[in-house]
């Protein structure tokens, strides 16, 4: 009996954006896209669990002030579900303390990326956590 090849398509890495600001949300899209990533984008905290919850993502970045919810608040909502036990939850602030890293690691979060933020420092917290088969690099 011969054998059959089957070839199966690695599915597309899937990225959440939570933050409340049109302009960091449109700048998310337009970086990762360039890597293959499909992004969708929360204006707030509730809506934000709501969406990781349907679209099931690779990785999820957070902002530390939101409406409705706190970064924070979602962080710790998302990894209270044992589902996202894993997922890395990068959060995206302006703050640079020390505590805030601090208080950001105690709810969960996987990273912290400083606003303003350059391109190559999200791509690079995105391949920590993504196996690098997954991103295809069309930026070159």
């Amino acid at each position: 009996m011969p054998e059959i090849a089957i070839s199966v398509a690695r599915p597309q890495t899937i990225a959440v954006v939570i933050d409340d600001n049109p302009q960091i949300q449109k700048r998310f899209q337009l970086l990762l896209r360039k890597y293959g990533v499909n992004v969708f984008c929360a204006g707030d905290g509730e809506v934000g669990i709501q969406m990781v919850r349907s679209v099931r993502p690779d990785v999820v970045f957070i902002d530390l002030k939101l409406p409705r919810l706190s970064g924070l608040d979602v962080c710790e909502a998302i990894r209270g579900d044992p589902l996202f036990a894993e997922l890395p939850l990068l959060i995206v602030s302006g703050r640079t303390l020390p505590t805030d890293r601090a208080r950001a690691a105690e709810m969960g979060a996987s990273g912290y990326l400083v606003k303003p933020f350059k391109g190559e420092e999200v791509i690079a917290e995105v391949r920590r956590f993504i196996s690098l088969t997954k991103i295809v690099d069309r930026h070159c």
